[in-house]
C-alpha cells in the first residue's frame, strides 16, 4: 500500500513551525502568534492526532486502507 493522504489535526507544530510553514505564511509566526492558526479548520482527530490513507496501486480495484493515531 502506498501513502495517499494525511489528515492532521494541526497544520504544523509550533516548535518546528519555521521548518514547515510555507514561506508566504511565515510572517504569521510573530511574537503575537495565535495558536488557532495551527488548526484553522478546527479539525481534531482524537487528541491532536492524524489519519493516514493508503491505496494499493497493484490491485485492479484499488483498495484503500486507513490508520488513525493519537496519544
Amino acid at each position: 500500500m502506498a501513502h495517499l493522504l494525511t489528515i492532521a489535526s494541526w497544520e504544523h507544530d509550533p516548535g518546528f513551525a519555521m521548518r514547515w510553514v510555507p514561506l508566504e505564511e511565515r510572517h504569521l509566526l510573530s511574537s503575537d502568534f495565535d495558536p488557532k492558526q495551527m488548526s484553522p479548520s478546527e479539525l481534531m482527530i482524537g487528541d491532536a492526532g492524524a489519519a493516514y490513507l493508503f491505496v494499493s496501486m497493484e490491485c485492479p480495484d484499488r483498495p484503500i486502507g486507513s490508520v488513525a493515531q493519537w496519544s
